[in-house]
């Protein structure tokens, strides 16, 4: 991340369990993204693949038992 540090920007947020939902504001630049990704890191200590969020205007993301799930906002 380092090396490219001109070009990534990083919304970095940590969620206590418990915590109600949260909105997680993009920096600035969002709207020319080519990638939005997230990583959850909470039930292995591998971590996470990335999850791909570029097919969602809105998303929320769900930390299940054994899980992550991501789906679109409903309004």
């Amino acid at each position: 991340m380092s090396e490219h540090s001109s070009v990534i920007e990083i919304a970095h947020v940590e969620v206590p369990p418990g915590t109600p939902v949260q909105t997680i504001r993009l920096p600035a630049r969002q709207q020319k993204a080519k990638a939005v990704v997230a990583f959850a890191n909470y039930i292995n200590s591998k971590g996470q693949f990335p999850a791909n969020l570029m097919p969602f205007k809105c998303v929320i993301i769900t930390l299940k038992h054994d899980a992550v799930a991501y789906d679109e906002c409903r309004h």
